[in-house]
């Protein structure tokens, strides 16, 4: 199998299946998703199952307790088989066909890792911004290339997001990469920084294929906690 979204599903009733529905739409089809239910309040855990029971070759289901995101990831990415992993945000989705491109990049420069632009969907207004990566679509970094990058990129986003990057697998597990799973929130960054500093290879791409949907209700937009960045 070539390619694995992770899906963490928690209370997103209203997103779901316009994201399941986006990646399923793709014309790229070697791929499972793994969809994981955390526990969630809602409906989520039912639509979870009816698209399993649709589509049972494609489509795997988790149902857990509640571990928070890192927790939902880590539990997809222990059962996931493909080559590359696509961490996929449960109220984003596809805007645009892609990502066997992108999947195609990846394998040919045998990339650890390969980031992708996006786009910023603002859902109070409507508005779309396109956010591209601060690395030369046209370079393959070599591992201290990618160290010195990161030291000066973070402003930037560059390792904030992991649904914007795909992932090798085999790295992943060769490097023991897995989500801190005592971070509720913001738990990306960390993941995405080890992840950047032990990666051999990688390359970017500029095809806004994914709607990153602003919130205001998401977890980031909720009160602050208090020295957050202490305790992460």
């Amino acid at each position: 199998m070539k390619l694995s979204y992770i899906v963490p599903v928690y209370n997103v009733e209203k997103y779901l299946k316009e994201c399941i529905d986006s990646i399923l739409a793709q014309t790229f089809d070697d791929y499972e998703i793994i969809l994981v239910d955390d526990a969630s309040p809602d409906n989520c855990p039912r639509i979870c199952d009816e698209y399993a029971e649709r589509y049972p070759d494609i489509i795997k289901v988790i149902h857990q307790k509640n571990k928070g995101l890192a927790g939902a990831r880590n539990s997809g990415l222990r059962q996931a088989e493909g080559d590359y992993i696509y961490f996929f945000d449960s109220d984003d989705f596809f805007i645009n066909d892609g990502i066997a491109e992108l999947y195609k990049k990846a394998v040919e420069y045998d990339a650890d890792i390969l980031q992708n632009s996006f786009v910023m969907l603002n859902e109070r207004d409507g508005s779309q911004k396109i956010v591209r990566s601060v690395f030369e679509t046209a370079m393959v970094y070599n591992h201290s290339e990618v160290q010195k990058k990161v030291c000066v990129s973070t402003t930037e986003r560059s390792t904030i997001f992991v649904w914007r990057n795909i992932y090798k697998r085999s790295f992943l597990e060769k490097k023991n990469i897995l989500f801190d799973e005592n971070l509720r929130m913001i738990e990306d960054s960390p993941f995405d920084t080890l992840a950047f500093l032990k990666a051999e290879k990688f390359v970017s791409a500029d095809k806004p294929i994914y709607a990153y949907r602003v919130r205001r209700d998401s977890l980031q937009r909720k009160k602050y906690i208090k020295d957050y960045d202490c305790i992460m």
